[in-house]
């Protein structure tokens, strides 16, 4: 009843994450997994964690 009060005919709403999950199963792990075997490593970015969140209002 909200809804037609304001005159709104449709909602969307979306979530989505980005490596909200990575997690390392061995703790006692010494060497970085994301570096090459021949120790090697370059300046990028590491994979982060996000969440983006949308809002689709119809009217």
């Amino acid at each position: 009843r909200v809804a037609e009060t304001i005159g709104l005919d449709g909602l969307t709403i979306s979530l989505r994450g980005t490596n909200v999950a990575t997690w390392l199963k061995d703790d006692g792990l010494k060497l970085d997994p994301e570096v090459q075997a021949i120790g090697y490593t370059t300046l990028t970015t590491p994979p982060v964690e996000s969440y983006t969140v949308g809002v689709n209002l119809k009217f």
